[in-house]
């Protein structure tokens, strides 16, 4: 099921507003403060009280923290270039010019204040961001006090041209001060998830009986790929492999490219 939301009224002359608006200021990077850089030394992002700052601030109380470096985390750099309006650019995939999803977290956030992201390098000409689409946020105050997990956020969305790369341009609004919250393309489904999944099935005795699981090859990343054989028992000895042998079979595969993490969940 595709979850994407009505498009806002007006969304249709908002893209073109900022397509003309992008057409005047030229592609160059905008000026501001880079208050996050992925290669920069990494500081264990802590949990802030109202009214306190954290000891990885550079730009003032109310700037916002950002983190990438976990797992299936992608958010190359920010530069701040407004109150509340941050520029964002991302890693493209492993040894690829592919750039089509996000995943970071955000801390020392502002209640009820309204922040605007602009997320700069896409490489595709079209999205499903301008026919509804919004992306995911995952509050942690909100799971640990409402057990409340990712819900689609996010108002103004627009995805358009801005030189030869493109822009996705959202506003969201916090629900908490000083939340720790996660916002990415799709629900993440790591490779630390899989490997979770897979060893629960190497553990159930019933699903052994039909379900056998080895190493296929290594990804380009250098991480184990299993081929997973779903089948009904067959019988000893060599008319058993024979028999074996002639079963005709289909192929699934899923998640070619990294931010497919819907294909891993219906996988």
């Amino acid at each position: 099921e595709v979850e994407a939301a009505l498009v806002e009224p007006g969304s249709a002359d908002y893209k073109k507003r900022l397509e003309d608006r992008a057409k005047e200021q030229g592609p160059s990077e905008r000026p501001g403060n880079v208050c996050y850089d992925d290669t920069a030394p990494y500081v264990e992002p802590q949990r802030q009280t109202p009214g306190t700052t954290p000891s990885s601030m550079r730009w003032g109380a109310d700037t916002l923290v950002f983190e990438s470096r976990f797992e299936s985390g992608n958010l190359r750099k920010v530069v701040q270039v407004g109150i509340r309006e941050y520029d964002l650019t991302l890693r493209s995939d492993h040894e690829s010019h592919h750039i089509q999803w996000f995943y970071f977290m955000v801390s020392n956030v502002r209640k009820c204040a309204t922040y605007v992201f602009n997320i700069t390098n896409f490489a595709k000409p079209k999205s499903l961001y301008n026919q509804g689409l919004r992306p995911l946020m995952y509050s942690t105050q909100d799971a640990e006090t409402r057990g409340v997990g990712w819900v689609r956020s996010g108002t103004r969305i627009a995805y358009y041209q801005r030189g030869k790369a493109y822009t996705l341009t959202f506003s969201i609004t916090f629900p908490y001060d000083c939340d720790r919250c996660f916002l990415a393309h799709c629900y993440p489904y790591t490779y630390t998830d899989l490997q979770v999944h897979l060893q629960r099935l190497d553990g159930d005795v019933e699903m052994r009986k039909i379900c056998r699981r080895k190493r296929l090859c290594e990804t380009i990343a250098g991480n184990r790929c299993d081929i997973v054989t779903i089948t009904s028992p067959r019988k000893e000895g060599d008319e058993g492999v024979e028999e074996l042998a002639r079963r005709p079979a289909i192929v699934l595969s899923a998640r070619i490219h990294p931010g497919e993490s819907n294909a891993s969940w219906m996988m």
